[in-house]
């Protein structure tokens, strides 16, 4: 039964997966589709403020991309500019701090004019402007007729009013056959000011049907990510003890947030009245609330891969963020942009490293949430170049977010799903071992006799070195001695002891001399070849070994033993040679020459007494006539 629900399992995370990508892959298609849907590369580009667009087909929309009429610092109306000569051309879309006049670099805060004129078919068409974010104040006129505006525009920052009101503008009037197009902006809050994203054109019918299916697409994202945030709530409030949905829940409403203040700005549909500082700050705190909710969720999932350090470090800086948004100058905060987007760069290798290790420790889920977070990270890529003017793409990181969500969304479900299967499984079992008394008793006595086996095996490992102490030593010597004495096989014993140790204690302390007795137990099991029984913890800085060999094997195995620990070169300033050595004795019992294991034990110890004497770091077999230091003959007593 257990095996045909873990193949059953297998199964269902299969078609899981298989699933998850499918629908990934489906939703990427469609929204790609509802994103670019009528949409198609301008057929030529403005050149010195002309742009020739009579060749358009209908139904297509185009860009207004290219050389732009541009006057610096003034704010004309289409009546003026009739007088005025444009002191540049400059290409749009791209923020005008990128814009150098003469050899003046322009700044970020002013004021400007665009200027295109627009050739257009004369076949009837309505015509219509889809105007994306203008940072941060916009009036637009189209031949000679005030069409739109956004925010006030003024030539100070006392003047002017920063919006962040995406629009399409319907052109009045049919059989045009140009559109003199004449947009006023200024910028005193962002770090980018102009016409940084493209403005396209069309028929009013294909501009409605592109506006309408971004809308879709993104209000469907936002909705989905805000059922997910208050499924999760949902789940936290049933069962309190796991934080992970409550982390995960938080994550998802703050991303749900942000999306609706960027691309068409939907929480503006809602709250027209919002102003552009509280947009911006609200946006901002969003991205910095959600990385430490996301991050906590991930240290939740992996606590084994992730750091508390780093997690106590990210709840310092993003509370910092936080505050610095929240507080500072609106210029300032617009301006920190890139700092932030370093930290977020940061923190996603962090995280990036986190999964890794997970997937290379194959840990369950670990496969999707990685391909969520590349699907995100490519996304954040793609906006950080967007918005930095490299690139024309678009915006990419609430679809992203929206996929990464659906992977860790799939990912703490699957974990919730397994633990109800393990509940049911536990549920089951129960209902067996009611059914057989004999067998529940049977199987919490074996329980038991682990348990206490457990127990035992700590009560014979020393507590400082974890190798075995006196008493298992006691035990094990009676063991091998009753072998011996049955089998006829040898039996040795040696006793250890580090050289000068209660002057290392009063040198370094007692805690580096506890880890000098854990360094050296470390060694000497290491060093132990297969004839040793047993080595342990004797008493304070005294160790023994128990092994079946006679007096050659055992002179071997203490001058291995003191040349290893010799080896370790542990500093002892107040010892003979200046490092860390041990002094053995050994006794073998061959032919009964011990009458019992206390003679042989005692011998041993009389052995280690002659090596000290003899002037320690060394080994004396008993019955030796001189101890031995390193490898070297055994010489004994005729």
């Amino acid at each position: 039964m257990a095996q045909m629900s873990k193949y059953n399992q297998s199964i269902i995370l299969k078609w899981a997966y298989v699933t998850l990508l499918l629908s990934l892959q489906v939703l990427l298609t469609s929204c790609a589709v509802a994103r670019e849907r009528p949409l198609q590369e301008p057929h030529t580009s403005a050149v010195q403020g002309l742009l020739d667009l009579t060749a358009l087909p209908k139904g297509e929309i185009t860009k207004l991309d290219g050389e732009w009429a541009f006057y610096w610092n003034h704010l004309y109306t289409p009546g003026e500019l009739m007088t005025a000569r444009p002191r540049a051309y400059v290409s749009v879309p791209s923020a005008w701090n990128a814009y150098t006049l003469g050899e003046e670099k322009l700044a970020s805060y002013g004021s400007a004019t665009y200027e295109l004129q627009v050739l257009v078919p004369n076949d009837g068409r309505v015509w219509a402007l889809d105007v994306p974010v203008v940072f941060t104040a916009y009036r637009i006129w189209v031949n000679q007729v005030e069409a739109a505006s956004s925010g006030t525009v003024g030539q100070s920052a006392q003047s002017a009013v920063p919006a962040k009101y995406p629009q399409v503008v319907y052109l009045p009037g049919t059989g045009q056959t140009s559109l003199h197009i004449v947009i006023q902006v200024s910028n005193y809050e962002n770090y980018r000011g102009g016409l940084w994203q493209s403005i396209q054109l069309g028929d009013a019918t294909s501009i409605t049907v592109s506006q309408q299916f971004r809308i879709i697409g993104e209000a469907f994202l936002i909705g989905v990510m805000g059922i997910m945030a208050f499924y999760h709530f949902g789940i936290y409030i049933l069962r309190r003890k796991e934080p992970a949905p409550l982390y995960f829940g938080g994550y998802c409403l703050l991303i749900a947030l942000r999306s609706a203040m960027v691309g068409d700005v939907l929480i503006m549909r809602i709250y027209p009245g919002l102003s552009w500082e509280a947009l911006i700050r609200s946006e901002y705190f969003c991205v910095i609330g959600s990385l430490w909710f996301f991050n906590s969720f991930l240290y939740r999932l992996y606590p084994q891969d992730g750091s508390r350090r780093f997690k106590s470090l990210l709840t310092w800086v993003c509370s910092a963020f936080g505050l610095f948004i929240m507080a500072g100058s609106i210029q300032l905060v617009t301006e920190a942009l890139l700092f932030l987007q370093l930290f977020i760069l940061f923190t996603a290798l962090y995280m990036c490293a986190v999964f890794i290790r997970a997937v290379s420790r194959r840990r369950e889920g670990a496969l999707a949430a990685v391909a969520g977070a590349m699907v995100l990270g490519a996304a954040i890529m793609n906006d950080v170049l967007y918005l930095r003017g490299l690139v024309h793409t678009g915006n990419f990181t609430t679809l992203g977010l929206f996929v990464f969500i659906f992977a860790q969304s799939y990912l703490l479900s699957s974990g919730f799903a397994k633990a109800f299967s393990s509940s049911e499984e536990l549920a089951g079992k129960l209902i067996h071992l009611n059914a057989s008394l004999e067998e529940k008793v049977r199987q919490r006595t074996r329980a038991l006799e682990q348990v206490n086996k457990s127990l035992e095996r700590m009560t014979l490992a020393d507590g400082l070195t974890g190798i075995s102490n006196r008493r298992h030593f006691d035990i094990a010597a009676e063991r091998l001695w009753e072998t011996s004495l049955e089998s006829g096989t040898p039996m040795s014993v040696l006793l250890m002891d580090i050289d000068f140790f209660k002057l290392y204690n009063d040198t370094y302390g007692h805690l580096q001399g506890d880890e000098c007795l854990k360094e050296v137990a470390r060694t000497l099991l290491a060093s132990a070849n297969s004839d040793c029984e047993l080595i342990a913890r004797y008493g304070g800085e005294e160790f023994a070994v128990l092994m079946s060999g006679n007096q050659k094997e055992a002179g071997r195995v203490a001058d291995l033993l003191t040349t290893r620990i010799r080896e370790l070169n542990l500093p002892h300033k107040n010892a003979k040679q200046g490092i860390v050595t041990i002094s053995c004795g050994t006794s073998t019992c061959s032919h009964g020459e011990y009458t019992s294991l206390l003679a042989l034990i005692r011998a041993a110890d009389e052995a280690l007494y002659t090596a000290k004497k003899q002037g320690r770091n060394r080994y004396v077999q008993a019955e030796m006539v001189e101890g031995v230091e390193g490898t070297g003959p055994v010489d004994k007593l005729e």
